[in-house]
């Protein structure tokens, strides 16, 4: 009976894809969790801006660095659904520690082990994705698995909102962490229902001694790919740091009214992206190949550089607008490239190139972009405004992400 119901889940892609869905949102949603709580945990634990930006940024994106060629290798040689059991587990302990935490060492380690459940879970949906679905359905696919994730996001304010956060309630985040570390858990342990997925398009010359060849080999497409991803990073990275102090001193908007503004542009970039970029990700490669859906994200990284001068127009409805545009042009971009790298690589490949697009986005996104803008305000100042230092960096990026990926589209031509 059990070996029967184990067989129907692995034909069922319907159940597979609901699960990845779940663990994404999960993995998302324990990163996240943290971040509404920030001002709760401070006075909690007597924390200063500093180390709280340290427990947002370097504590989540540094397990990554140092993880991501030992992660892509476990998800091209073994069980993939062990590895998302595990992800989803070291995030339930992580945010079970991270409500334990008495002190500022105690947290960061506790949200390092969080940092690696996010980018685990989105690398194992992709190469499963690559084994259940048909090329020109995996950009939809992927596209589910960023709307899943956008939830987790989601997730995460509801839940600041649902526990509390000021006065007598100040110390929320403490049940609230508990309280997630338990569902973490058992979605978890639904992993055990999930088969490991056959492996398919499995290229013989990309055997496990020559996979690092047969990587370089592959050079002329996948470094113009990773080369655009990156740089699509560092303009929404800069942009979801820089956007609530963009309308407070720009703007003169009021904190009570800029949070919600950016909550609208982070939602609506994030729901109105995926859809768009899989749809593309999907039409494209039926029509043309991988070659037209490279030039399909050089013109979303075009669109992201036009919308990207939002900080520089004078009404703040308008600036909003472009703002929740070009959120939606970079998150659109992402899932293209991830659907992409699914179709281009061989099985034995994936793993290793998806978990290094998580960690470039996480030195560039997480690193490199808010260091960016803030020198350039503060070096050019005051010829330099905040606004114009965020949209040179935006623009910037853009066209030289577009022609990274018209590189790639030449490349993939020629070969």
């Amino acid at each position: 009976m059990g070996a029967a119901i184990r067989t129907y889940l692995l034909n069922d892609r319907a159940f597979m894809l609901a699960m990845l869905i779940l663990a994404a949102a999960g993995a998302v949603l324990a990163r996240s969790a943290l971040g509404p709580f920030q001002d709760a945990v401070g006075r909690s634990l007597s924390l200063n801006d500093n180390q709280v930006a340290l427990l947002q940024g370097p504590a989540l994106a540094l397990p990554l660095l140092l993880s991501a060629i030992p992660l892509g290798l476990l998800v091209d040689r073994y069980r993939r659904v062990w590895i998302l059991m595990g992800a989803l587990a070291a995030a339930a302990l992580g945010t079970a520690a991270t409500a334990w935490a008495p002190s500022f060492n105690s947290l960061f380690l506790a949200r390092s082990v969080v940092g690696l459940a996010a980018p685990a879970t989105a690398v194992v949906a992709a190469s499963i994705i690559g084994d259940r679905f048909s090329p020109d359905q995996r950009g939809r696919a992927n596209m589910l698995i960023a709307l899943g994730q956008v939830t987790g996001i989601a997730t995460a304010f509801a839940e600041s909102a649902f526990y509390g956060t000021d006065g007598a309630h100040a110390v929320g985040w403490r049940p609230a962490m508990w309280h997630l570390s338990v569902v973490l858990g058992i979605l978890a342990s639904l992993c055990l229902l999930m088969p490991e997925p056959r492996r398919s398009e499995i290229v013989p010359s990309a055997a496990h001694s020559n996979s690092w060849a047969a990587l370089w080999s592959m050079r002329s497409l996948i470094l113009p790919l990773l080369a655009g991803a990156s740089l699509v990073a560092i303009a929404d990275g800069a942009a979801l740091i820089w956007l609530s102090p963009l309308l407070l001193r720009q703007y003169g908007e009021s904190a009570s009214r800029a949070g919600p503004i950016v909550a609208l542009v982070i939602f609506g970039g994030g729901l109105s992206g995926p859809l768009m970029g899989g749809v593309i990700a999907d039409w494209t490669q039926r029509v043309g190949g991988a070659r037209w859906t490279m030039k399909a994200a050089a013109l979303l990284a075009s669109l992201s550089a036009v919308t990207g001068l939002f900080p520089l127009v004078p009404v703040v409805a308008g600036s909003v607008a472009l703002m929740l545009l070009f959120m939606a042009f970079g998150a659109g971009i992402n899932v293209i490239v991830t659907a992409l790298l699914t179709i281009i690589l061989p099985n034995e490949l994936r793993g290793r190139c998806l978990a290094a697009l998580w960690a470039l986005a996480a030195i560039f996104g997480l690193g490199l972009a808010p260091l960016t803008v803030s020198f350039l305000s503060t070096t050019f100042k005051p010829s330099m405004s905040l606004g114009h230092a965020l949209s040179f960096v935006t623009v910037l990026t853009g066209l030289i992400g577009a022609a990274a990926f018209l590189l790639g589209a030449r490349s993939g031509n020629e070969s």
